[in-house]
């Protein structure tokens, strides 16, 4: 598992990593919609592209709510 980006600490691998960048980001959103934009996937890895809007109640890494 592993997350690319500009933001929330650039590139993160592994099932931990990811994992507690994505429950330390959603504990601060509420009324979280989440859009699938695309699926891609090949033999041995699937990429979702989506789209994330939520109401920001709580300060997370270095954005303030």
């Amino acid at each position: 598992m592993s997350y690319s980006g500009d933001t929330l600490g650039g590139d993160l691998i592994g099932e931990e990593a990811v994992g507690a960048m994505l429950t330390a980001g959603l504990s601060t959103m509420t009324d979280l919609k989440i859009e699938i934009l695309h699926l891609h996937h090949a033999e041995d890895a699937v990429i979702t592209e989506l789209r994330l809007a939520s109401t920001h109640t709580a300060d997370f890494d270095g954005i303030p709510a």
